[in-house]
């Protein structure tokens, strides 16, 4: 993984899902993520899945995850790269 970008190679609806996720200050569902994307289910869950494969976020329970790093989930939430303020 990229120091400067968590998950570089992701799509933008990708890194929408991901963003959106960090929005969440504990675990989230992925009804709640399609609520706020308008995405279908299925993609979320398979941005979700592969997030937890590459240890940016955890599964608490089926359809359930959250981010066990702060720093990956601080990461995630700021659009610059590290060293780069707005």
């Amino acid at each position: 993984m990229d120091s400067n970008q968590p998950w570089p190679d992701a799509t933008f609806s990708a890194r929408h899902i991901l963003i959106l996720s960090s929005l969440f200050d504990m675990a989230f569902s992925i009804d709640w993520i399609q609520e706020l994307s308008k995405a279908k289910a299925t993609v979320i869950l398979k941005v979700l899945e592969r997030a937890c494969q590459e240890k940016l976020l955890e599964k608490k329970e089926s359809g359930i995850f959250y981010f066990d790093d702060p720093g990956i989930k601080e990461e995630v939430n700021n659009p610059y790269p590290k060293g780069i303020g707005a």
